[in-house]
């Protein structure tokens, strides 16, 4: 006698190794499945990181563009010199145009 597994589609030539087969499935399964969710809250969390992070750039540069405004206002101009190649630092970059809105 044959037994057949809905689960797996699949024939078994004995009630046991049937059995087993669809505990083993439904383990596995489960591994999955919480592997799944765990990645997802880990995924949430960075992402939330990263939002965290981008608030705390655009309340920098806000910080910056008051300062720098506020020292060309009471000096005229402000000169730096920068060492370092601008496409190192993509936040910089965005900082440095910024400095040429307030001509």
């Amino acid at each position: 006698m044959k037994y057949f597994s809905e689960v797996l589609n699949k024939f078994f030539e004995t009630e046991k190794e049937c059995a087993d087969a669809e505990l083993d499935y439904r383990n596995k399964e489960e591994v999955a499945k919480k592997e799944k969710e765990e990645k997802a809250a880990e995924r949430k969390a960075r992402a939330k990181e990263v939002e965290a992070a981008y608030a705390e750039l655009q309340a920098a540069q806000e910080k910056y563009s008051e300062v720098l405004s506020a020292f060309i206002k009471d000096f005229g101009s402000f000169h730096m010199t920068i060492s370092s190649p601008l496409t190192r630092n993509p936040s910089f970059n965005k900082l440095f145009d910024s400095f040429f809105d307030h001509f």
